[in-house]
């Protein structure tokens, strides 16, 4: 009995002082507000940052706090940033590794506006979309293809470097340069183009001009399952034309005797080879809702090359019999 009753009174005692001790602590230690301080650049144009503001960006955007020191070293403001390019990062910022160069490329270009996180792709994705972003190079460019494959391989390969690297190019990893990681809006990544495969379009660009722009409209299908299926029969009969044609010249059947050589040309080219001149002299003229309708007569025209083809084969299984 006498230790519970000991045990009460130390129990009593405890909770008697615990209050005591407490409240003067509780006075004292009242709960601070927090105070949010607004970002100094998030409604100021990137032409108008001065350089603590470039050196906050750096520090709470992209996160690199280690960089800001050379931000106040070289004095960049706005527009210095704005004006310099991905190759400057890597020559006086300490950049080491792969992440810091993929972010500090994401974040410029979301400064110059050049992000690629969906509409640009999916334009780009689409034939008809692309069509209209990139009218000179798919109806000049593209319709001399369609006739004239060599002529318009021969023109991307000296006069239009970004095509020819879409076709024959493979990506570079962006960690190699980050100059040449944000280039381009077209394009994500940076391409070059092998010995390899710039000697394998010469020789398809001597040899076989049709087969290779088969193999490219088959690789484009995923842009239109409905356009790009006709336009791969298309050069694939073409293909079937120029080699039989070189069967008939190495025989000496291809043309009648005594023909002259305008008369040789037009016999086979015959209207297509005013196809050329007409896209170049109305591509300013003709708008893109016309062009577009014209993509399906060319495809009109490729449906009446296979009936013709399909025609012509029947024909010939046919014997002298059936005939007559």
């Amino acid at each position: 009995m006498v230790r519970c009753g000991l045990t009460l009174l130390l129990l009593a005692v405890y909770l008697c002082a615990a209050p005591c001790e407490s409240s003067p602590q509780d006075k004292n230690t009242q709960a601070e507000p927090i105070t949010i301080s607004p970002s100094p650049i998030a409604d100021k144009p990137v032409q108008e940052w001065s350089v603590p503001d470039v050196e906050y960006w750096m520090n709470h955007t992209v996160g690199y706090a280690e960089f800001g020191k050379y931000v106040r070293k070289y004095l960049v403001d706005g527009p210095t940033l704005l004006e310099m390019e991905p190759a400057d990062f890597e020559e006086h910022f300490p950049v080491d590794n792969a992440i810091q160069v993929v972010k500090l490329t994401a974040h410029m270009k979301l400064l110059k506006g050049l992000c690629l996180c969906g509409a640009a792709e999916k334009s780009i994705m689409d034939f008809w979309s692309y069509f209209a972003k990139e009218n000179f190079r798919v109806w000049v460019v593209g319709g001399t293809a369609v006739f004239f494959p060599r002529l318009a391989m021969l023109y991307t390969f000296f006069f239009d470097e970004e095509l020819y690297k879409l076709l024959v190019g493979v990506p570079v990893p962006q960690a190699s340069a980050l100059s040449t990681a944000a280039r381009d809006v077209a394009h994500a990544t940076t391409r070059t183009v092998p010995v390899s495969h710039t000697l394998l379009y010469l020789l398809c660009l001597a040899a076989a001009p049709d087969l290779f722009m088969a193999y490219e409209v088959a690789c484009l299908a995923f842009t239109n399952y409905f356009v790009m299926p006709f336009f791969f029969v298309h050069y694939i009969l073409q293909a079937f034309n120029s080699y039989f044609f070189l069967f008939l010249l190495w025989k000496g059947n291809a043309f009648p005797p005594n023909t002259s050589v305008l008369d040789a040309i037009w016999m086979m080219h015959s209207y297509t080879l005013f196809v050329p001149p007409a896209a170049l002299l109305l591509y300013p003229v003709i708008p893109y809702f016309v062009q577009s309708l014209l993509v399906y007569v060319l495809m009109g025209h490729t449906v009446v090359v296979v009936v013709a083809y399909t025609s012509l084969f029947f024909d010939s299984s046919k014997t002298p019999g059936e005939t007559a």
